[in-house]
C-alpha cells in the first residue's frame, strides 16, 4: 500500500494487491482505493465477480489470456479468437478497466471504449513482467493520475521500454527489473 500526500495535505491511497484474498478484503474494501488486482485473485473472482462491487475506488484487472479464460469460463483460444470482444464484456460486467495482456495488449473500460497496445515485443515474456506493469500502475494512480489515463500509459511505457531494450542490445529475454530501472526514462519519453 502507497500512501501519497496530494493537494491541500489530503492523502491520496493506492492499493496494488500480490497478498492473500483475507489481507485484501481488510485493508481495500472500505478505504478509497485505487485496485490493481492480479492472478491471485482471479480464482475468487471466478467464482464471484459481484465482490468488485464493494471497491470503493476504481479496479484494473490485468490478466493474461489464460486468467481471462478462468474469469469468463471461455477457453483460452475462444479468448485468443476475440481478445477486443472478450475485454470488453468483461469490462462492461464487472465495472472495471481489464488489460488484457499479450501481443497487442487490450485496454478495455466499462463504458465499451477500447483501446489496442502498439508496443511491446515476445522478450517480454518473462517471470515478473505482470508485476512490472501492476507496479507502473499503482505508481501512476498513486501521483493522483485518473485511473484509465494511469493504465494507458503504464501499459503503453511498459511496452515501450521493452522495445528500447530490444533496439539497444538485441532479442534476448528481458527481466523485469531491467523495464523497472528505466520507468523515469520512459515516463519522461512517453510524457513529451
Amino acid at each position: 500500500m502507497a500512501q501519497v500526500i496530494g493537494d491541500a495535505g489530503k492523502a491520496h491511497q493506492v492499493f496494488a494487491a500480490q497478498a492473500g484474498l483475507e489481507v485484501v478484503n481488510e485493508l481495500a474494501f472500505g478505504a478509497d482505493y485505487a485496485e490493481t488486482l492480479r492472478r491471485w485473485r482471479v480464482q475468487f473472482l471466478a467464482r464471484d465477480p459481484q465482490v468488485l462491487a464493494q471497491a470503493a475506488g476504481p479496479v484494473i484487472l490485468t490478466p493474461h489470456p489464460g486468467e481471462m479464460a478462468r474469469l469468463t469460463g471461455k477457453s483460452t483460444e475462444q479468448i485468443q479468437s476475440d481478445r477486443v470482444g472478450a475485454a470488453c464484456t468483461l469490462a462492461n460486467k464487472l465495472g472495471a478497466i481489464i488489460v488484457l495482456k499479450g501481443a497487442h495488449s487490450v485496454i478495455a473500460a466499462p463504458d465499451g471504449r477500447h483501446w489496442i497496445n502498439t508496443s511491446g515485443n515476445p522478450s517480454m515474456a518473462t517471470a515478473g513482467m505482470g508485476d512490472a506493469l501492476t507496479g507502473i500502475i499503482a505508481g501512476l494512480l498513486a501521483q493522483k493520475i485518473a485511473a484509465l489515463t494511469a493504465t494507458r500509459l503504464a501499459v503503453f511505457m511498459h511496452g515501450h521500454i521493452a522495445d528500447k531494450l530490444i533496439q539497444e542490445r538485441g532479442s534476448a529475454p528481458i527481466l523485469a527489473s531491467e523495464i523497472i530501472e528505466r520507468i523515469p526514462e520512459g515516463l519522461r519519453e512517453c510524457t513529451a
